[in-house]
């Protein structure tokens, strides 16, 4: 035990030094996850999700994927359009739905969980039959009753109430990739001439004339019939990869006016009216994370009032296969959780706001000796929410602990809301090398309080412990200070768990 004297106030610190086999912040195991006492906030973990399921086979319960899944029961259960050879279509997936995707949605919404169903019908496989069944009644009328049957079949679920505010209705998947969706709709447009066809005056119009705006026209009408209201039911746009490089696709989306050749009803409005929800991946990565976010807020939302339907904003996908199949899962989820639950709060953006979806969470060492030793996001996660339970985190603006580090070292510190703990979360901002020294912990309102501290470092083994030790405080304001010696780069991450007791 050491003790300080800081401005008249005698302070212990212990500092706890916690292995996979030892006590504390353990890394295999964690208490209950328990509501907190009273909370201003919502709980962290009702921002972010995983995909597919809950129980994933080599990992146990999701526990920390309170926001959800991402297509519940996998791909296959979303909509498949097939030409029957006598001139009508049939929803080849409805049936998968029923009896995979409509399990795991009740189970979501028995404990109010988010879901992301998306809308199939143009993919790599079926892109020209799906857009030419729009030329005919029929195929547009299959359309409407694939989304319509999914509806009815949700609304007939034991805990159905409220789906409408739970269930978001996705409009494709990484549409900017012309080596799927957006090289799909230029090779039916250019009969296979080019996967890349133009932006503005090619893939955009047929993306929303023939999918988007059709999609929301039925999804109005039922919401309409349903509730008296077209825009009760949640609608996002299909994600894109990287909102910062992709403001110029994204805004010449939102601003489409619709013509309205296959949805009269919609004709004239702007894709910004029709939507509520952007969805972007992989967007937190590097150090210009931001600017994407706050372009699209100060255009779209000015001053947090949308200017037409749009606000939200889903990360759909973030960690992925790549870095998950490093061993950097855990420390991407890191990243994701300190960028974005920051980024959402300066913004007075709730769960419903704003979401994360960890794709490759159970993912570890795919292939035998690729990465020995590596752990997944499902097995590391436990370290903070055993420590944090089910409670908010406060994202930190004033009176911060301090860092002796290389300048691009980025810091991001929560409290946790009911209790007296801390969470510091420590990357280099631009994925270069970066060194931390110490930590200056700003501890004000724990005096008399004994303080422990659980020191991680993630990166491709899990959670390793840091042998961080005291050091003297100079300054009233910080009671303690820890030499933390530490290199990060790439995807790295430190994790600073703090708790004062009496």
């Amino acid at each position: 035990m050491h003790r300080f004297l800081v401005a008249g106030v005698m302070m212990s610190s212990i500092l706890h030094l916690v292995s996979c086999g030892g006590s504390g912040n353990n890394a295999t195991s964690s208490p209950p996850i328990t509501p907190p006492p009273v909370a201003t906030k919502p709980e962290w973990m009702r921002y972010f999700g995983a995909h597919y399921t809950l129980t994933p086979s080599n990992s146990g319960t999701r526990d920390w994927a309170r926001g959800g899944l991402r297509d519940p029961g996998g791909n296959r259960v979303n909509y498949q359009i097939a030409a029957d050879g006598l001139g009508g279509y049939t929803d080849t997936a409805l049936t998968e739905f029923m009896n995979t995707s409509l399990p795991v949605i009740e189970e979501l919404l028995t404990d109010g969980r988010y879901t992301v169903v998306t809308v199939g019908g143009v993919t790599t496989g079926n892109a020209a039959v799906f857009l030419d069944s729009m030329n005919t009644t029929a195929g547009r009328d299959t359309y409407r009753l694939a989304l319509h049957n999914r509806i009815d079949a949700i609304r007939t679920l034991a805990h159905a109430s409220g789906w409408e505010q739970k269930v978001y209705f996705q409009f494709g998947n990484e549409i900017q990739n012309t080596n799927g969706y957006y090289g799909a709709v230029c090779n039916w447009l250019t009969s296979n001439a080019t996967n890349n066809c133009d932006l503005e005056t090619q893939f955009v119009p047929t993306y929303v004339e023939r999918y988007l705006a059709p999609g929301v026209s039925y999804l109005e009408e039922k919401s309409q019939a349903l509730y008296g209201r077209p825009d009760a039911i949640r609608m996002v746009l299909g994600s894109l990869v990287n909102l910062t490089n992709r403001e110029t696709f994204l805004n010449a989306l939102l601003n489409y006016q619709v013509k309205g050749e296959y949805a009269p009803s919609l004709a004239g409005k702007f894709v910004y009216e029709l939507i509520d929800t952007i969805s972007i991946h992989y967007t937190i990565g590097g150090s210009t994370w931001r600017t994407g976010l706050d372009n699209f807020r100060n255009t779209y939302v000015p001053g947090g009032v949308p200017i037409g339907r749009v606000h939200r904003v889903w990360a759909t996908e973030e960690v992925g296969a790549n870095a998950a199949e490093q061993g950097y899962g855990m420390a991407a989820a890191l990243h994701g959780i300190a960028r974005y639950l920051s980024w959402w709060q300066a913004n007075d953006m709730g769960p419903d706001d704003g979401h994360m979806f960890v794709w490759g969470a159970d993912i570890d060492s795919p292939t035998a000796g690729t990465c020995t030793g590596c752990t997944s996001v499902d097995s590391d996660m436990p370290v903070l929410t055993g420590f944090t339970g089910n409670r908010a985190l406060l994202a930190q603006t004033s009176n911060l602990s301090t860092l002796t580090a290389s300048a691009n070292v980025e810091m991001h510190e929560f409290v946790v809301e009911g209790v007296d703990k801390r969470v510091v979360i420590l990357f280099s901002s631009d994925l270069l090398t970066a060194n931390i020294t110490s930590a200056s912990l700003n501890l004000s309102g724990w005096s008399g309080k004994s303080v422990s501290i659980g020191a991680y470092h993630f990166a491709t083994q899990g959670p390793v412990p840091i042998l961080a030790t005291p050091i003297a405080s100079t300054a009233g304001m910080v009671p303690l200070d820890v030499s933390l010696p530490v290199t990060v780069g790439g995807h790295d991450a430190v994790l600073l768990l703090i708790e004062g007791t009496n």
